[in-house]
């Protein structure tokens, strides 16, 4: 079952509007969308609409009576960088409207072409692109995030290891300056061979420790 979009249909013109409506519903064949028209008549109840229904598509006359096809399009891309929009014009817009699409609208009809097919054809390819760029702009704040997540833990890591670093190499000098005490000290040569190994075994660890750091920097850099 196809979803039903919603049609957000902005012209001052009450027969253009019906006609758009008449197209987009009439004799369609199985499989095509489902459509819930919204009508405006001027700029200002567009931008409202736009707003409180975020319309899946808007076809859009270039001449309302309050302001120009070119200023509602800012109007909607102060709500959203995606504007799933069509404009209609009439004779000799065309110019100003392909100026209009360089701005951000999906796509354009000139009034003396349109039909039932370049209509319901350009709605549904405005309609899919839009749900496109929707989802890759929500894939980029994904990977955005997580880059900035992966880059804040990753320095939050590197100051926690070389913190913990801090604290070892701290216990294994204590180690070290007590041994060198003991070894001033009466001791069998048995007891000499343990102060060795203790020796070696720190140097070992502190060596440990350093290459440990620095490969974690480098995994996370």
């Amino acid at each position: 079952m196809k979803p039903t979009y919603t049609i957000l249909i902005v012209d001052d013109n009450e027969a253009d509007r019906e006609l758009y409506k008449s197209l987009l519903e009439g004799r369609k064949s199985e499989g095509e969308n489902e459509y819930l028209f919204y009508e405006a008549e001027t700029a200002t109840e567009a931008w409202a609409l736009f707003s409180d229904i975020k319309p899946d598509c808007v076809l859009l006359d270039y001449k309302l009576p309050d302001f120009s096809g070119e200023h509602v399009v800012e109007g909607f891309s102060e709500q959203t960088s995606i504007l799933p929009v069509i404009m209609l014009t009439g004779y000799g817009d065309e110019a100003l409207a392909v100026n209009v699409i360089k701005k951000g609208v999906q796509d354009y009809i000139p009034k003396k072409l349109v039909t039932r097919e370049s209509l319901r054809s350009k709605v549904v390819v405005t309609i899919e692109r839009s749900i496109f760029l929707k989802r890759k702009a929500s894939l980029n704040k994904y990977i955005s995030n997580l880059q900035w997540n992966l880059d804040h833990k990753g320095s939050a890591m590197l100051e926690l290891m070389a913190s913990m670093n801090h604290e070892i190499n701290a216990s294994l000098m204590s180690i070290r300056n007590q041994v060198e005490l003991l070894e001033k000290t009466l001791l069998t040569p048995r007891q000499r061979e343990m102060i060795k190994d203790i020796h070696k075994a720190n140097e070992n660890l502190v060596s440990v420790m350093c290459e440990v750091l620095d490969t974690s920097r480098c995994t996370l850099a």
